[in-house]
């Protein structure tokens, strides 16, 4: 039930519900649970404030420095992987990949995936991997890599299907099918080193 839809004197009682409710919908994958909308950054300029926002969640500036030059220098190459979420006019989340070569066929390498913390928890995570995936398949990739995660990160990529041999190690995930693709049509996947 969205806010705007409340009584206008709600009891506790009543909020719980609608607290467990969306607890619900977000668990089952409801994509209608947060309203954020995801799409590509639309300019350097906003890719600049998606970038800060996931860099106040990372590694030190220096490198956070030099990995936006090189996300800059993609931009245009690269744009449908390079994602923002928003909610009321705000981006509350961003996640960011790149691919190595244009050439069909080359694995995209999966950086940054984050969101602001009020929303941790509401499957928007989910939702920008799964968008990054679409837009990856629709490229022609090959695979989508990522390294480094471990712990709860790790466990939440092994949950959305990406497999690796070791905690902190590469992890990879075949792209899903683009609409129309028939399921017999072989596809590539990059062994793990």
């Amino acid at each position: 039930m969205p806010a705007r839809d409340l009584p206008a004197d709600p009891s506790l009682e009543h909020l719980k519900n609608q607290a467990r409710d969306l607890q619900y919908r977000v668990r089952a994958a409801d994509p209608d649970a947060i309203a954020a909308v995801i799409r590509p950054v639309t300019s350097p300029r906003e890719l600049a404030r998606a970038f800060e926002l996931i860099g106040a969640r990372r590694a030190p500036a220096l490198e956070q420095d030099r990995y936006f030059l090189q996300l800059a220098r993609r931009f245009p190459e690269d744009r449908p992987l390079m994602l923002a979420a928003e909610l009321d006019g705000q981006i509350i989340g961003a996640a960011f990949a790149f691919r190595r070569s244009s050439q069909p066929g080359g694995a995209v390498t999966l950086r940054d995936v984050a969101v602001l913390p009020p929303h941790d928890g509401t499957g928007l995570q989910r939702r920008l991997v799964r968008t990054i995936e679409a837009a990856a398949a629709r490229l022609g990739a090959g695979a989508i890599n990522l390294g480094g995660a471990t712990g709860a990160e790790r466990e939440f990529y092994l949950s959305m299907g990406y497999h690796g041999r070791h905690d902190g190690g590469l992890m990879s995930k075949a792209p899903p099918r683009p609409r129309g693709q028939a399921a017999s049509q072989p596809r590539r996947v990059l062994p793990l080193p």
